[in-house]
């Protein structure tokens, strides 16, 4: 899964998106939009995709395609609702049937 990160490691996607912002809009990944991540940890090393999921606290899953004319779709239905959802696990692994 290739994110095309330059080499401060923000995606194309993303600076596409901050290059269309207002003047008086944040930045769309920042403390001010409340979308930082915050720092990676140094010594969490690479992780594959299904031990990212292990130890995430928040499990978000849409299936996005591309088809052709490079546009994107979902597949399925998707629907959004604003929910209190976090929930944080003091003890990881996570089992099953919680994750």
């Amino acid at each position: 899964f290739d994110m095309k990160r330059n080499s401060t490691k923000i995606c194309s996607r993303c600076i596409s998106r901050d290059r269309k912002r207002a003047p008086n809009e944040p930045y769309f990944f920042s403390a001010a939009n409340n979308l930082d991540f915050g720092e990676v940890p140094i010594n969490l090393p690479d992780l594959t995709m299904v031990q990212e999921m292990l130890i995430a606290g928040i499990h978000v899953h849409v299936k996005v395609l591309q088809v052709r004319g490079a546009q994107y779709k979902y597949r399925g239905h998707v629907v959004h609702f604003l929910r209190n959802v976090g929930r944080l696990f003091e003890e990881l692994p996570a089992l099953p049937e919680e994750v």
